[in-house]
């Protein structure tokens, strides 16, 4: 303002600086505290009563004497103009209020806690990128003031305020406050306007601000009558000298540019300015090129910020970095601003240039918590940070943002967001970064949930243990990325994190909350420990490493609490990773601290799960405490639970057995003695798996017997017993198949109940001698199926089924007179369907009169005719409570929708018996979920089973050909008979579908004696009846699924004497087609031209599964699906197993053979046909391509072993042995090339179509043979041929048997007089490829083919 106002400002003020708050601004203002008291300006803290928040008054004392009388009115009203102009940019802090009285003048502005001064002394120090974002904010914010003509008139490092996530704003303008000249010969002056507030005698202003001589008037603001002149003088070349020294500053951490005698020197010899303490050569250019003593010679800002482009300042500052950052002061919230980062992390990830390398995972593991999966955008998927070298911590400036907003954060999902954003970033810094920036904030979570449950607690919906759990976790990833520590953090472990662990173990929680804390400290614990244990050794390279035993005392003290927590679920979790905290304790700590409580678990008879978990941990810890240990304090208990009443718990010990013998722990023979005493009485237990376990401990505990003499003087007697024929090798294939079978299933539950028998001596006593009691259980067991012979293997197990069901158990149980009576209640249930109708329809207004209140009609129902998709959500939401609610009245249940659909709707009426009022029960009945069958289904027709003569039949076609039918035009694509073989069902390539009747099938004379025909416009892909019913699901190449019914008209005898007509009763559109449709149940299982496996509910038609198989494993071309699981067979030749409750691939195995000792695998399967099923076995006539297409091989399930192959004469008879192999998990790219080639020929013994009945089975082949393979006698079997006659040879090779069809001329054979070759068929025969093949049993028996050609034959 000039030299007079220095000269008559007061000294100190006469009253308090207080009073000029309180009085002058109407006491809107509480002052706080003196922040400044120079001579000029008076720096305070206040609050703003009408807001709360803190604010900054910076008050200018007028003069007292009467000689100079300072106006402020001009220089109110320009400060006013300028805030208004610069308010818009997000770099300033402008005055918000500009007040003046008659003591003095008032500026007003937020307050921002920090400055860049003070920012330069507090930890974590600046980073060199983070220094280069806050240089190019301010050259960024001095080009843009510039451009709006604007001079600051006073930069220096305490006006660049700074948030916690360094964004600059630039604040106090003093353009027209305080002069532009100084003079050089008074620095009383400059002292006075430019070093009163910080004391640091530090200059920041350019030369030319300085003057000599006595120019008073042309170098101040003000007139000599104290009127302000409006005139400013400051130039943009004075403000970027000002920067120029700012940005020096910056990079000595503090140290002054100039002080003001250096700074006269400087102007004398511009060339002793020093600045080798700036350790970036660019930066020194930048800053020589704005403390030029000329101005005319320094750059401008934005000349700066081009010339430096990429240099000193990376390309995506310009491109995306500033931009975004400056969108985050556009947020109202903290939990915005986390939401804005979080969806806009793609977008981070592009520009700052965040290159992922894949999951190392495995896929079908188990992924364990730690490390923390990142699922976030250009991530692959589960991602985990990883150790790496950083480059210029971009990702530190974003990271600063995050962390500064998660101390206001009010939302729980925003804290989930911001966790995963600070360990997505935190990968990209350095390790002392990580440490000291991202690991106090994520601290900052669990801080807050302690003291929230520490002090008086309010409701706050932000405080969550979810975040604290995935907080551990987080830690606990960010640490295991740390490859190096500063002295400063050695004390992380033992004086940091574990206490806070600590304090969450403590907390008095609710059990939910609880058990997740806990669970989260019992997952990462174990690597906790590793990792301190590396800091530990890292530590000892510093003066004053921490103590070990602290380390020691501390995890001891936690891994006890988790030890005894009192939920499972939380020693669960310690057990899955147990080997790590072994590790770090040792052996003898490990015996001492963590064992004896390990040991009480088998203890635990409540809780299996953690039996089980203990099990697998035994090993891991078991090599690692040593035999001894293993002998003295685990075997006697693993021993004991072999009689665990859970099967798998069994499993699991047996395991352990297993591995410890096979890896050579145990060695002892004596402990195998005690081993296998123990054990050998399971080999005959029901469970396949505890079998097979018992057989593998054997074959192991053999394979470490190193004299001959003990395998046959000591573990043969154990075995003999168990034998029913004598072995000379003990080996899987010779053991398993010499062992006595094990009791079924249904012997073995019975056995139990037999044990809980009050009067039984067989079981009470352990004596020979049966009671009455006990003799008629043994009449019940041989009932169904125990023969006498059997009876010792029930002896064997005496022990382990008294021990794994103790009567005094169940008698407890039953013997309960807290259990209430069950009562029976019988439910009435009626199902409709009823077509949707698109189109409009009227509708019938129905007023009815309601003469008692206690109607529960409604006034008015509007009702359609028809039932139209709209109407009916119409009326659902008119009813007085929707089916979920409403009330059941005498024992009626309002009608309900079961399910619905753009072409059915089916509703459900029901009653029941229950007729009390108890809301519970009533509110019960009502929403009981109900699954109805197809016979509550009227559409869907009545069963049609086969009678006993048909299935006792035998199938002996002579091989007459009975009818020969011509189509000109279309070829058939599939044949399907129903159940009671009264009619069968051929669909042709045009979209055809044509009925013929059994039972006329010897008058037809051509191909249009069909009895009913229906054109779906669309090629037929297949078709299948459902069980039992004259109902059949025909799909089509458009993608439509029909469900078609046959309605007929029968007489007095049951007889069909009129076909009526096709019903379609559901229908389907999917995308692709299906290829092949089976039902299992009430569902329709089928697999789609995409390779899907999808599931229909029949009833509803809605999809309620969709599995992918592998595309890598090839098309599937068959499939045999059971209740709960499905076996595929693709164009790869590889066979998959999926199990349909999980959707999960169990196993795929690729189909080999070995030919001239050399395995090829198979290169298609064809199709699959069940031949044998029965309890527990299954064989199926798997039918192959490729170079072995002549060959019929079965599978038997579940050993997935070839005992037969079955080959079609002509074909190569040099292989020998097919077999499965699992698949690995990587696909060969040039197998997949070679399965492209679609060029294969097609030989003339190929399979081409595979059916079977009973035990036979009907393959066609390509020169248009049919054979019937008799697989119960071989020497039945016969063919189809007009020039030769088969004859069928049997062989075994290495325990296959192989079958060979062998091709003769009739006239070779005529004397044999062998009836092998059917007769009356080449007149007619088949003119191209066979595409299916059937059967009929009425009127007789019969073969039904059809070719590519139309051609229909049936033979007798």
């Amino acid at each position: 303002m000039g030299q007079r106002l220095s000269l008559l400002a007061p000294s100190a003020p006469t009253v308090a600086i207080s009073s000029y708050i309180d009085d002058a601004l109407n006491n809107n203002y509480q002052y706080l505290e003196l922040l400044s008291n120079s001579r000029f300006l008076k720096t305070i803290k206040a609050i703003d009563k009408t807001t709360g928040g803190l604010v900054i008054i910076k008050i200018l004392i007028k003069p007292s004497t009467s000689s100079f009388n300072i106006q402020l009115q001009g220089l109110t009203e320009f400060l006013v103009k300028q805030s208004k102009a610069i308010s818009p940019m997000i770099n300033i802090n402008c005055y918000s209020k500009i007040i003046e009285t008659d003591r003095a003048g008032y500026l007003i502005r937020q307050m921002i806690k920090t400055n860049l001064y003070d920012r330069l002394s507090i930890r974590p120090f600046l980073e060199p990128i983070e220094k280069s974002f806050i240089i190019f904010q301010l050259l960024k914010l001095v080009s843009q003031l510039h451009a709006l003509n604007i001079h600051h008139g006073d930069l220096r490092l305490e006006n660049c305020l700074i948030t916690s996530w360094n964004w600059i704003l630039l604040s106090d303008f003093s353009n027209m406050i305080k002069p532009t000249f100084v003079p050089m010969d008074n620095p009383n002056q400059y002292a006075f306007y430019f070093d009163g507030s910080s004391n640091r005698r530090i200059c920041y202003l350019a030369p030319e601000r300085f003057y000599k001589g006595q120019h008073l008037q042309k170098h101040s603001n003000f007139n000599d009558d104290g009127s302000f002149n409006n005139k400013e003088t400051l130039t943009d070349a004075m403000d970027l000298f000002s920067l120029g020294c700012i940005i020096a500053e910056l990079y000595s951490d503090g140290q002054p540019t100039f002080t003001l005698s250096q700074l006269f020197k400087y102007m004398e010899d511009p060339n002793k300015l020093d600045l080798a303490y700036i350790n970036e050569e660019n930066v020194i250019k930048l800053v020589m090129k704005l403390l030029k003593v000329n101005p005319n010679d320094r750059s401008t800002a934005r000349e700066l910020l081009d010339e430096f482009y990429d240099i000193c300042f990376p390309e995506y500052f310009y491109t995306f970095l500033y931009d975004f950052m400056e969108g985050l002061n556009e947020g109202d919230s903290s939990d915005e601003k986390i939401e804005y980062i979080y969806d806009n992390f793609e977008l981070i990830s592009k520009a700052l240039h965040f290159n992922y390398t894949n999951a190392d995972e495995s896929n079908g593991e188990f992924l364990s918590p730690i490390p923390t999966k990142l699922n976030l955008p250009t991530m692959p998927y589960n991602y985990s940070i990883k150790p790496r070298k950083p480059d210029l911590q971009p990702s530190l400036i974003i990271l600063n943002a995050i962390c500064s907003f998660c101390k206001t954060l009010t939302h729980v999902d925003s804290k989930l967001k911001a966790i995963e954003l600070i360990l997505a970033f935190s990968e990209r810094i350095s390790d002392e970064s990580k440490l000291n920036r991202s690991l106090p904030y994520l601290f900052q979570f669990i801080d807050e949930y302690v003291e929230y449950y520490q002090q008086p607690q309010t409701e706050e919906s932000h405080i969550s243990c979810k975040v604290v759990s995935h907080t551990i976790h987080a830690i606990t990833t960010l640490l295991s990325t740390i490859t190096y520590i500063t002295p400063i953090n050695t004390l992380l472990f033992p004086e940091y994190l574990l206490p806070k662990l600590y304090n969450l173990l403590i907390l008095k929680l609710d059990s939910n909350s609880r058990k997740m804390i806990n669970c989260s400290i019992a997952i990462c614990l174990p690597y906790l420990s590793t990792i301190s244990q590396k800091f530990w050794i890292m530590s000892k390279a510093f003066a004053t490493p921490p103590s070990k035993d602290q380390l020691y005392d501390k995890f001891k003290t936690l891994t006890l609490l988790l030890l005894t927590d009192s939920e499972s679920t939380v020693k669960c979790n310690v057990l899955t990773n147990i080997l790590p905290l072994c590790q770090f304790f040792g052996a003898d700590k490990t015996n001492d601290i963590i064992l004896p409580h390990l040991i009480s678990y088998l203890n635990d008879h409540t809780n299996h799960e953690l039996r089980l978990t203990f099990l697998a941990a035994i090993l891991e810890i078991g090599p690692f405490i040593g035999i001894i240990s293993f002998e003295q304090y685990l075997l006697p208990l693993l021993i004991q639970t072999l009689n665990d009443n859970q099967e798998m718990v069994i499993l699991k010990v047996l395991q352990v057995f297993h591995t410890f013998t096979k890896n050579k722990f145990i060695t002892n023979k004596v402990v195998y003695n005690e081993i296998l005493n123990n054990s050998i009485c399971l080999i005959i237990h029901p469970n396949q798996w505890i079998r097979h376990s018992i057989i593998n401990l054997i074959i192991s505990i053999n394979e470490n017997l190193t004299n001959v003499a003990d395998s046959y003087c000591w573990l043969y007697p154990i075995l003999q017993p168990y034998l029913t024929y004598d072995i000379t090798i003990i080996d899987w294939n010779s053991l398993y198949t010499s062992l006595t079978r094990p009791l079924t299933i249904k012997i073995f539950e019975m056995s139990r109940d037999w044990s809980r028998s009050q009067r039984s001596l067989f079981w009470r006593n352990s004596s020979k001698t049966l009671s009455h009691e006990d003799r008629q259980w043994v009449i019940k067991l041989k009932s169904i199926g125990l023969e006498e012979k059997e009876l010792w293997k029930i002896r064997k197990l005496r022990e382990y089924i008294r021990h794994t069901h103790p009567a005094e158990q169940l008698e407890s149980r039953f013997n309960n007179p807290g259990l209430i009576n069950p009562r029976n209640i019988f439910f009435d249930i009626s199902y409709k369907s009823e077509p949707m109708i698109n189109s409009k329809t009227r509708q019938l207004s129905i007023d009815i009169e309601v003469d008692k209140p206690s109607s529960f009609l409604t006034p008015k129902v509007t009702a359609s005719i028809q039932t139209m998709e709209t109407n009916v959500f119409g009326e659902l939401d008119g009813l007085p409570h929707s089916h979920k609610s409403s009330s059941v009245v005498n024992g009626h249940v309002p009608t309900r929708v079961f399910s619905i659909n753009n072409s059915k709707i089916i509703t459900t009426h029901i009653r029941h018996t229950y007729s009390g009022s108890n809301p519970y029960i009533l509110n019960y009945l009502n929403g009981i979920t109900l699954t109805p069958t197809l016979s509550d289904f009227p559409e869907f027709g009545s069963v049609h089973r086969q009678s006993k003569q048909q299935q006792q039949i035998e199938f002996k076609p002579r091989g007459s050909l009975v009818a020969h039918l011509k189509d000109e035009i279309d070829a058939i694509k599939c044949i399907e008979v129903v159940n009671t073989s009264e009619f069968f069902i051929t669909g042709y390539e045009s979209g055809i579908i044509k009925l013929w009747d059994s039972f006329k099938i010897e008058k037809i004379i051509n191909s249009k004696n069909y009895q009913l025909s229906i054109d779906l416009k669309s090629e037929i892909t297949c078709i299948c009846f459902i069980p039992d019913r004259f109902v059949f699901v025909a799909c089509t190449k458009d993608g439509q699924v029909r469900v078609f019914s046959v309605e007929v008209s029968r007489n007095k005898n049951r007889r069909i004497v009129r076909y009526v007509k096709f019903r379609l009763l559901r229908q389907v559109k999917i995308d692709g087609y299906i290829l092949h449709a089976k039902f299992s149940n009430n569902f329709l299982v089928c697999v789609d031209s995409n390779s899907k496996i999808l599931m229909f509910d029949i009833i509803t038609m809605n999809k309620v599964k969709e599995v992918q198989n592998p595309l890598v494993h090839g098309i599937i071309n068959t499939f045999f699906v059971e209740e709960t699981w499905i076996i595929t067979g693709t164009s790869s030749g590889i066979i998959n197993l999926w199990d349909l409750r999980f959707n999960l691939l169990i196993k795929s195995y690729q189909l080999k053979y070995v030919m001239n000792e050399t395995v090829y695998s198979v290169s298609s399967i064809k199709s699959f046909q069940v031949v044998k099923k029965e309890e527990g076995e299954l064989t199926i006539a798997v039918s192959i391509g490729g170079d072995t297409s002549h060959t019929i091989v079965l599978l038997e399930i579940p050993n997935f072993e070839v005992k037969t192959i079955l080959r079609v004469d002509q074909g190569d008879s040099s292989v020998e042995r097919y077999f499965v192999e699992g698949t690995p998990n990587k696909t060969n790219i040039d197998d997949l090339l070679k399965d492209l080639d679609v060029n294969k020929p097609i030989k003339q013994n190929e399979v081409m179509a595979v059916r079977s009945i009973l035990h036979y089975l009907i393959c066609a082949t390509y020169d248009k043979r049919i054979i019937l393979w008799d697989l119960s006698n071989i020497s039945s079997s016969t063919s189809i041929n007009s020039q030769f006659q088969s004859r069928f040879v049997t062989r075994t090779v290495s325990n296959t048997v192989i079958i060979d069809e062998k091709l003769e001329l009739k006239d070779m054979i005529e004397s044999e007089h062998e009836q092998t070759t059917w007769s009356g068929a080449s007149s007619k025969a088949h003119l191209d490829i066979i595409n299916d093949l059937n059967y009929l049993y009425e009127p007789f028996e019969m073969i039904i083919s059809g070719d590519r050609s139309g051609v229909l034959n049936l033979y007798k």
